[in-house]
């Protein structure tokens, strides 16, 4: 063990940046070539893959005026709209927003918190049915009359795919009020891929062939190899090793792998595991990291029904194949529509990932808590 009190390198939960960003130097220099054509980026991955901070990283390096939105937060078509048109306020003057809102079906009533100073916009009791959606085409021309071909803005809507549960025409009314604009780059990112891919690739859908379609990959495991040895090198002659176990349990998983890093160097620091093997220290780590998420876990088991258990549970003990006679045996089941049913929704749900016609669980901690408690 190296002495001295270093601070720990590694960061989840929020969107990462600058020292604590991972590599992805294939995705930036692709990704950003697409945003600074005439064209727009559609970014398909699993949750907490890194997305949005992707997205910020390659608009922070071209120095792009741009606004992000997170659909899943969304409630509905008024508040699309009224979050689309408060972040403009941050980018640019007052008085020149301002003066543009006139020109809206629906004039929004602004004003300012006086504990953040940010700017708030309401549209009202009117922004109802067709007003919402009009005061939507009104939001995102606004963002087309305020780029500039010279500068052009960027529109970054996480969880796209959430637009189609605010509101069945939305799709439509966005496609419709974007289809001609030449000053802005619009980059739409999803979780859910089969409804990312209907949307995008479906004829009878709006938003068929808008964009250039990308998935976005786990990050490869010499990269993250090299990421991990490097940050652990400043406190282990051992950094190597350990980085290649903590990639042994979390599998290049972007966010649980970030998480598992800064709970082993939190290991290492406080008790200096220095006579134990790499693997030794990073069990100790998942095993702690189990332990604090008990109560959480216990929680969401509650919430799955016994088709969705059963499959968590042979999925977590091994790698069955999901519509096999095996894995129908595994589980007690008889018909594979069922299997496909609760694949679908855990999936949809968060809790399952699938790539490349293989599933597993989402959350490497939650799969081995589900081994802990059927062994106890």
């Amino acid at each position: 063990m190296k002495s001295g009190k270093a601070v720990n390198p590694f960061k989840f939960g929020t969107v990462v940046d600058g020292e604590h960003f991972t590599n992805r130097t294939k995705e930036i220099d692709e990704f950003t070539s697409i945003i600074d054509s005439q064209n727009h980026l559609i970014l398909i991955g699993p949750r907490r893959f890194g997305k949005t901070s992707l997205i910020r990283k390659i608009t922070t390096r071209a120095d792009r005026k741009v606004v992000h939105l997170d659909a899943y937060m969304i409630t509905s078509a008024a508040d699309l709209a009224a979050q689309l048109v408060s972040r403009l306020f941050r980018l640019f003057p007052l008085e020149r927003v301002k003066e543009l809102l006139k020109s809206f079906s629906i004039v929004p009533t602004i004003t300012i918190n006086p504990m953040s100073g940010e700017t708030e916009i309401s549209f009202g009791t009117k922004s109802k049915g067709e007003g919402a959606l009009h005061s939507v085409d009104d939001a995102f021309n606004l963002v087309e009359k305020l780029g500039k071909p010279s500068a052009k803005l960027v529109v970054a809507i996480d969880e796209f795919q959430e637009i189609l549960r605010i509101d069945t025409q939305l799709d439509r009314r966005i496609r419709s009020a974007i289809q001609h604009h030449k000053n802005v780059n619009y980059v739409f990112t999803g979780s859910q891929e089969s409804m990312m891919r209907n949307m995008f690739d479906d004829k009878k859908s709006p938003f068929y062939h808008f964009g250039i379609v990308k998935y976005l990959e786990r990050i490869p495991k010499s990269e993250f190899e090299h990421f991990l040895s490097v940050k652990f090198k400043t406190i282990s002659d051992r950094s190597e090793s350990i980085a290649e176990s903590i990639l042994e349990v979390t599998e290049c998983h972007p966010y649980y792998t970030q998480q598992l890093a800064w709970q082993v160097w939190e290991e290492m620091i406080r008790f200096e595991h220095e006579s134990k093997e790499s693997n030794e220290i990073v069990d100790k780590a998942v095993e702690k990291l189990v332990q604090m998420h008990d109560i959480d876990y216990d929680r969401i088991w509650g919430s799955f029904n016994t088709t969705d258990r059963k499959i968590l549970v042979a999925i977590a003990e091994g790698n069955v194949i999901p519509h096999g006679s095996d894995f129908l045996i595994k589980t007690g089941m008889l018909a594979a529509s069922t299997v496909n049913s609760s694949l679908k929704r855990l999936v949809g749900s968060g809790y399952m990932i699938q790539e490349k016609g293989k599933y597993q669980v989402d959350d490497p901690f939650f799969s081995r808590w589900i081994v802990i408690k059927r062994n106890m």
